[in-house]
């Protein structure tokens, strides 16, 4: 969206300060702040990274939804150094995603997962995450996507928190919040994150990794004669108000 003046002074900070410092870095993270391949200057620092003289490794963050066959090919001197790919996916049917990710595709997003899952397999990027931001919409979606990703061959998933970055509504903000103890859908969320599907080393040590680890730890020590889910979500929920006052 940056204006032409804008953009030539992004370019000139690229030219005199980035790429020279990216010529001796070990890694580079690209990007918390946009698409790594929507953003014209982000993109404009992949494609001269591609050059020989660079070697720093990659951390790529992008939404899924521009990368093509053609693209792909485009970056291919990168492939080898991309030390972690991590698609953002809010969603595991089209709907929620689709929704929560306004403007995007789900069939774009198979597109990409088909380019790099087949790009992981023949080795030729070493590690394929995948990340949720967990919401009220979208809680009962964790374990489809789960699946979704063994099949996509994924090394590892990270279920983040809803965050208040100022660009939601305070109400609309607490209605979403699931992983909130006060949310009134809370204990559907503890009850979900005790579910097996849970225990699963794909899920990595991100934001709600220790309220599934607590989830899984109730579930696991509950007494072999204890039965229905009344006795699971209470120790789900002594878990989680634990982990509140952590």
């Amino acid at each position: 969206m940056a204006n032409q003046a804008q953009r030539e002074k992004n370019e000139l900070i690229r030219d005199r300060v980035v790429m020279p410092l990216l010529e001796t870095a070990e890694t580079a993270y690209i990007t918390g702040s946009g698409d790594a391949f929507g953003s014209p200057h982000f993109r404009g620092i992949l494609k001269k990274l591609c050059e020989p003289r660079y070697t720093v490794e990659i951390i790529l963050g992008t939404n899924g939804q521009l990368i093509t066959p053609r693209l792909w090919q485009e970056f291919e001197p990168l492939h080898a150094r991309f030390r972690d790919i991590t698609i953002s996916i809010d969603g595991a049917t089209p709907e929620t995603f689709e929704r929560l990710r306004r403007g995007s595709s789900w069939e774009k997003l198979q597109v990409t997962m088909g380019i790099l899952s087949t790009a992981r397999r023949l080795g030729r990027i070493r590690r394929l995450k995948v990340n949720m931001v967990v919401q009220q919409t979208n809680f009962l979606e964790m374990r489809p996507l789960l699946a979704l990703c063994r099949a996509w061959a994924v090394d590892a998933v990270l279920f983040y928190r809803l965050r208040q970055w100022g660009n939601i509504l305070p109400n609309h903000y607490l209605a979403s919040d699931i992983a909130n103890p006060l949310h009134p859908r809370h204990p559907e969320l503890l009850r979900e994150l005790a579910r097996p599907d849970f225990d699963d080393a794909m899920i990595e040590r991100y934001d709600m990794f220790e309220l599934i680890a607590r989830a899984q730890s109730a579930r696991q020590a509950r007494p072999a004669n204890a039965s229905g889910t009344a006795v699971l979500a209470a120790e789900a929920a002594e878990a989680a108000l634990a982990l509140v006052g952590t």
